[in-house]
């Protein structure tokens, strides 16, 4: 069959008029909150040095070319595209999808980190 291609995030806002979210770090609801908040930090603090260390920014670039085999050039692009946070829009958009694609009665539940 022919490959296709189209834009996922497109399709969904034309579809329902809302932001796709194409990822977001889930944990079970037993997990230890030491442990999930030990890993939020090292998120934010690899983030934070990507968006402020041009070096570091390079390596990252290097690495996932040599395993993805995308152009650097595509590469930058994606990294500039994608967003690190989510609106109050895009977090309408996550639970219409669970609740609609993933048939997710519940609403999710959300770790509080400003109170360890």
């Amino acid at each position: 069959p022919e490959l296709v291609r189209f834009d996922l995030g497109l399709e969904w806002e034309k579809l329902t008029s809302m932001p796709m979210v194409f990822g977001v770090f889930a944990a079970r609801k037993d997990s230890p909150k030491n442990i999930l908040l030990q890993a939020y930090n090292e998120l934010m603090y690899q983030l934070e040095k990507f968006s402020i260390d041009e070096d570091w920014k390079k390596e990252v670039v290097n690495y996932s070319y040599s395993k993805s085999g995308f152009d650097k050039k595509r590469i930058n692009q994606y990294f500039e595209e994608i967003l690190n946070g989510i609106s109050k829009e895009g977090m309408e958009g996550l639970h219409y999808f669970l609740n609609t694609v993933c048939n997710m009665e519940l609403e999710p539940s959300y770790l509080d980190i400003n109170h360890p």
